[in-house]
C-alpha cells in the first residue's frame, strides 16, 4: 500500500486515494482475524508491541546453524540475506549456498554503487517499490524470528524472488535506456545521411 500510494509513475492521485480508503476499510474488518491467526493478544500487542524474542529463542533450539539472536538488527538482516559466505560456510551445503549469496551481494552492490540504481529505487514504478518494501519488511521480520542461520537459509528462499524482481526491473530499465539511446543515435545518423544526400543533389 505504501509503495502504491507514494508512486508517481502510472498511478493517478484519484486511484491512490481510492486505494487508501479501500485498504483502510479492509484492514478494519480483518484486524482481529490477523491478530488471532498470529496468536497475539490485542491488549498485549498495544501495550508491549510485537515482541519476537520468545519465538526467536524457541527457534534457536534447532540443531542446525549459528545462533543469531544476539546480533544487532542490521547484522541479523545482513546474515539473513547474505550469509553464509565462503569464510563461514559450514559444510558442502553452506559452500553451495555461498555462491548464491555472493551473487546476491554482487547484485546489491552493483545497484547501490550506481547513481542510476539509487534513482531507480527512489523513482521506480509501484510494482518495483512494492517488491522492494515487501522484501525489506519481510526480511527484517524473518531475520528476527529465524533464530539461527540454518533456519534463515531455508526461509530466505521464499522472499528472495522479490529481491530478484527489483534487480531484474533495474537491469531491464538500464537496457531500455541503452536501446532508446541507440535508436536515437541511428535516427540522427540516418537523418544526417539524408541531409548530406540532399546537399549533394
Amino acid at each position: 500500500m505504501i509503495a502504491f500510494v507514494f508512486s508517481t509513475k502510472g498511478v493517478s492521485l484519484a486511484w491512490r486515494s481510492l486505494f487508501v480508503v479501500g485498504a483502510s476499510i479492509a484492514f478494519f474488518f480483518i484486524y482481529q482475524d490477523v491478530l488471532s491467526l498470529v496468536g497475539i493478544d490485542e491488549n498485549e500487542f498495544i501495550t508491549q508491541g510485537l515482541d519476537l524474542t520468545h519465538r526467536a529463542t524457541e527457534l534457536t533450539k534447532a540443531s542446525s546453524g549459528v545462533d543469531i539472536t544476539s546480533y544487532s538488527l542490521p547484522f541479523q538482516v545482513f546474515t539473513f540475506i547474505y550469509r553464509p559466505l565462503f569464510i563461514d560456510a559450514g559444510g558442502l551445503l553452506g559452500l553451495i549456498v555461498s555462491f548464491e549469496n555472493v551473487f546476491y551481494l554482487f547484485l546489491t552492490l552493483k545497484m547501490l554503487t550506481r547513481l542510476s540504481g539509487i534513482r531507480f529505487l527512489w523513482g521506480g514504478n509501484f510494482l518495483s517499490k512494492s517488491a522492494l518494501l515487501s522484501f525489506i519488511t519481510i526480511s527484517i521480520a524473518l531475520a528476527q524470528v529465524s533464530g539461527n542461520l540454518g533456519l534463515a537459509m531455508r526461509q530466505k528462499s521464499q522472499v528472495m524472488i522479490l529481491f530478484l524482481f527489483v534487480i531484474i526491473s533495474f537491469l531491464d530499465a538500464e537496457k531500455m535506456k541503452l536501446y532508446q539511446a541507440s535508436v536515437i543515435k541511428r535516427a540522427r545518423r540516418a537523418r544526417l545521411l539524408e541531409l548530406q544526400k540532399e546537399a549533394l543533389t
